[in-house]
């Protein structure tokens, strides 16, 4: 079959003058500031200064729009440029647009090759439409390209096009003014200087179908627009209205592969689609090259495919974001912080794409291990959008396109909401690598910012007494047992009844555990009174670890609280009350049997809700049949392991083998495709919160704290003492089976998942989950 090419290329050969997150000295983007409300950044307003600049400049590029199958913007914000391909199919059957990343899509796709910064390659299956996609970007001295090779992969009626959109965008949704102009036959084209500073003339070569553009076309509306804009043959109008700030170029797929090409180049001999090929080749070997190295790898290695796959989804998944986080005081108001970008990695590029506080600890620890520059990059991000008072908002949610996927009522963060500091561990991996000295001098800099966010941590956090306990569980929630959000492990089972006397013993472990790595920090940077007071602290908080969390009766280190252990279920059937007149209603639940007890004013005509099955629609809700009382809070899980995990423990002790034993049991949370979250005996094993909320920390396997389990029985399998041979063993048989599972489920899927099955090891919930999943690559190095 003959090969046809087409080529868009754009050529931005004059002066790129645009830098990364903006110029300090020009006051542009994220260095102009203002007081709003109560929030704002003090010393951390020009933390992304310390930048190098050359190293802004090279960043200034890339795929940092992880919601979009294949998309390139400008880290600048709120305007900010952008090149997103697209494509759709056309038939009496409907019309499809492919644009952002959507479960419901029924796609394969993931970048297998991507450094991060300046190369990455993804295919993408779209079995519905029949259509293989190659994406392509490389970005070389001065030069960047995206490309897209289309191959049919079956006879197709449709009409199927290829699209590239291109243009200036804001993260606030808002039409900006044009700053593309196109000429009449779409050949070339203008970015104007004054949108983004950016001086550039684009080049189209080849024949497109069609080139479009409506003046009021906005970043949101673009692929409604689009899908609208199609005509009966399935082609978009070729005409540009004045104004538009946002052009689509088109192609037409025929029976041969087409390839589409978009080059960003200061000299003009490398516009050529085989040095592009050349280029990318060079750039495929090295990061191959640097990727076995970095993770020590052989190429013999059967995993090495799958470590390889698995951090560059990671990276391939950093974005950038750029707005401000709304805010619920706690006095009820509501405020919202300075605007502000972020970049950052990305949990899950069709479900989660925005920022998560906790997430992003694992995600970096994976990326350090390849690039610490852009790890540093990252935390520097991070640590800018920290307030006065030192709090980080957990969920970045930034910008329109990040909002429009959160539900309205998830959106506000609340200012006593905290997270584990994961960023702790990618700090501590970091003081303990061999960095360039600049790469050194950054990290240092960091200092006050991570003294001032643990010291808000532990203050939010604490309890009565020395204690701590995670802020935010509400009694009121609506759900089965109050959630727990703070912790990160969501629905995992607390004490029976949230009150403030809580002490919940994961967060006193990362209380310590951050304690440790400032005492390092401090005396990296010389701060030895400072560090000395980190020591002191955590000496006398671990000294109580035993003292407050062991339960001697279980052998287990648990929570305490105000706690019921006999908790049962109870149905409730769902019935209707009206009133008199039949205009107002207002439902109550009933046992069976019972007879409803409708309040006053509702006592007209009533009756009980199906469940659109032919039965009654019920209700769960839990009773408990002895009374609360200050206890420990037996629920065997996760959290009883992370003395362990956190390697706070005395290689000697018997705490460690108690804990080591637990790991082990297969009734409590081994399984042969890693450590399940809860324990098989307890109550809320495998059950849901709430009607529709499948078990989330409750059985599951997550592969977060599965790394953190094998990094610390890595510090035990190396420290000599009775119990080394014993973690030994069951660092070597864990490593294995979470290996072999999440391999196997890949090759099966073609996906890395949210959590895994702990009885049948199967992927399940969110895909591709390209954040700490990706861990596996660390865990296959071995590098912990």
């Amino acid at each position: 079959m003959q090969h046809i090419r087409t080529v868009l290329l754009f050529l931005f050969a004059a002066f790129v003058s645009v830098q990364a997150d903006s110029d300090p000295e020009s006051c542009d983007g994220e260095f102009c500031r203002k007081e709003h409300n109560i929030y704002g950044r003090d010393a951390n307003s020009n933390l992304l200064a310390h930048l190098p600049k050359d190293w802004r400049t090279h960043m200034t590029w890339g795929t940092f729009r992880p919601h979009i199958y294949a998309g390139v913007r400008s880290r600048t914000g709120p305007l900010f440029f952008f090149s997103d391909v697209m494509w759709s199919s056309h038939s009496e059957r409907g019309t499809i647009v492919r644009h952002d990343c959507r479960q419901d899509d029924g796609l394969s796709y993931g970048w297998n090759r991507h450094d991060g910064s300046s190369f990455g390659t993804q295919d993408i299956t779209d079995p519905k439409i029949g259509l293989l996609l190659q994406t392509l970007f490389t970005k070389e001295a001065g030069t960047w390209a995206i490309s897209v090779n289309a191959k049919s992969t079956k006879e197709h009626s449709a009409k199927r096009t290829i699209m590239i959109a291109f243009g200036c965008a804001s993260d606030k949704g808002v039409k900006v003014d044009a700053c593309v102009r196109v000429n009449q036959d779409g050949t070339t084209a203008t970015i104007a200087d004054s949108i983004l500073g950016i001086d550039s003339q684009i080049s189209i070569l080849g024949k497109p179908s069609a080139v479009w553009g409506e003046k009021d076309v906005t970043i949101l509306t673009l692929k409604e627009a689009v899908k609208s804009a199609l005509g009966e043959d399935g082609l978009l109008p070729n005409s540009v209205e004045d104004g538009s700030s946002i052009i689509v170029v088109q192609f037409e797929i025929g029976k041969e592969d087409i390839e589409v090409a978009l080059v960003q180049s200061q000299n003009s001999e490398l516009l050529d689609l085989s040095t592009l090929k050349k280029m990318s080749e060079k750039l495929s070997d090295s990061f191959d090259a640097e990727f076995q190295s970095k993770f020590g790898l052989e190429p013999s290695n059967v995993y090495l495919p799958l470590a390889r796959e698995a951090f560059s989804a990671l990276v391939g998944g950093l974005g950038y974001f750029y707005g401000a986080n709304k805010v619920s005081l706690l006095d009820g108001t509501q405020t919202e912080t300075e605007d502000g970008g972020l970049f950052s990695a990305v949990p899950c590029r069709p479900f989660f794409p925005r920022g998560f506080l906790w997430d992003e600890g694992f995600h970096q620890m994976v990326i350090s291990q390849f690039n610490p520059t852009l790890t540093l990059d990252v935390l520097f991000h991070w640590f800018s959008r920290m307030q006065n008072d030192g709090w980080i908002p957990r969920e970045q949610i930034l910008g329109v396109e990040a909002e429009e996927r959160v539900p309205s009522e998830f959106v506000r963060q609340h200012e006593k909401h905290a997270n584990p500091p994961t960023l702790m561990l990618v700090i501590e991996r970091l003081l303990d690598a061999n960095l360039s000295t600049s790469d050194n001098e950054l990290l240092h800099t960091l200092y006050p910012a991570a003294k001032k966010w643990m010291s808000w941590f532990i203050s939010s956090q604490a309890g009565l007494g020395g204690t701590f306990h995670w802020h935010g569980r509400d009694p009121n929630d609506g759900k089965l047992h109050p959630m727990t959000l703070s912790s990160g492990l969501d629905d995992y089972p607390r004490a029976s009844h949230p009150t403030k006397f809580e002490r919940h013993v994961d967060l006193f472990c990362w209380v310590i555990k951050a304690l440790e790595i400032m005492e390092k920090f401090g005396r990296a940077i010389n701060d030895e009174a400072g560090a000395n007071e980190y020591k002191s602290d955590r000496e006398k908080k671990l000294q109580r670890l035993d003292k407050w969390h062991w339960d001697k009766t279980a052998l287990v280190y648990s929570d305490v609280g105000n706690h019921s252990n006999s908790p049962r279920l109870k149905t409730y059937f769902v019935y209707r009350c009206r009133t008199p007149d039949g205009r107002g209603a207002v439902d109550v639940h009933m046992r069976q049997g019972e007879h409803p007890k409708c309040p006053p004013t509702h006592r007209g005509q009533g009756f009980p809700l199906g469940d659109g099955h032919g039965g009654h629609l019920s209700v769960q809700k839990i009773s408990y049949k002895k009374k609360q009382k200050y206890q420990f809070v037996r629920n065997i899980g996760y959290i009883s392991l992370f003395p362990l995990m956190l390697r706070l423990l005395n290689p000697e002790s018997d705490q460690l083998l108690h804990t080591l034993q637990l790991m082990r049991n297969e009734t409590h949370l081994w399984t042969d495709y890693g450590l399940r979250s809860l324990s098989t005996t307890n109550f809320f094993y495998d059950k849901e919160n709430a009607p529709g909320d499948a078990p989330y920390w409750r059985g599951p396997i997550w592969i977060n704290i599965n790394y953190l389990a094998l990094y610390g029985l890595q510090h035990y399998r190396k420290l000599s003492g009775p119990h080394q041979s014993l973690a030994e063993q069951i660092f070597q048989e864990l490593k294995e089976n979470i290996v072999k599972n999440i391999g196997r489920v890949k090759s099966e899927t073609n996906f890395f998942f949210e959590q895994y099955n702990d009885k049948t090891g199967k992927g399940q919930r969110n895909h591709p989950f390209t954040g700490w999943t990706s861990l596996v690559s660390l865990i296959i190095a071995e590098k912990f």
